[in-house]
């Protein structure tokens, strides 16, 4: 059964304060060599969203820059739920893209729907929603999916 992102999440972040950070596997990505060593620079802090039920909510979490000994440059590893330069979770994104992508009734509009209902932003320690989930959004997330499966080829 899959884990809920919202512990994935929590896992991952207690892994990290833990001090159970894998190290990188393979060339640097800022060099492309294979270094001696990669060696932890730092952890920096990462808020990520997620949808859950009708509403977006947010979790921070940690995310460990290592160093590489051949070039010197740090490079950030991304945990399996994160994409750099995304604030929401990768399930997600695809879930709801390929909800839109599924359908030929759908609308962006009615995509970025769960049950009919618009998917709404809490206000911290509020439950009163005063914005919602773009559809401009979707539309966004569709394309960045589409540049990075044309991008790996």
């Amino acid at each position: 059964m899959p884990v809920p992102v919202e512990t994935a999440i929590q896992q991952y972040t207690r892994e990290i304060i833990y001090g159970k950070i894998p190290r990188p596997k393979g060339c640097c990505p800022r060099c492309l060599l294979h270094p001696i060593n990669f060696t932890l620079h730092e952890c920096r802090k990462r808020t990520f969203r997620y949808i859950d039920g009708n509403f977006v909510k947010e979790l921070m979490t940690l995310l460990p820059r290592w160093k590489c000994s051949s070039c010197r440059k740090t490079f950030t590893v991304y945990p399996s739920f994160a994409s750099p330069y995304k604030r929401y979770v990768l399930e997600d994104i695809e879930k709801i893209s390929k909800k839109y992508m599924g359908d030929e009734q759908q609308t962006y509009d009615t995509a970025v729907n769960n049950k009919g209902s618009s998917i709404g932003y809490e206000e911290k320690g509020d439950k009163n929603v005063d914005h919602f989930l773009a559809p401009s959004t979707l539309w966004r997330w569709i394309r960045w999916l589409m540049n990075t499966k044309n991008s790996s080829k």
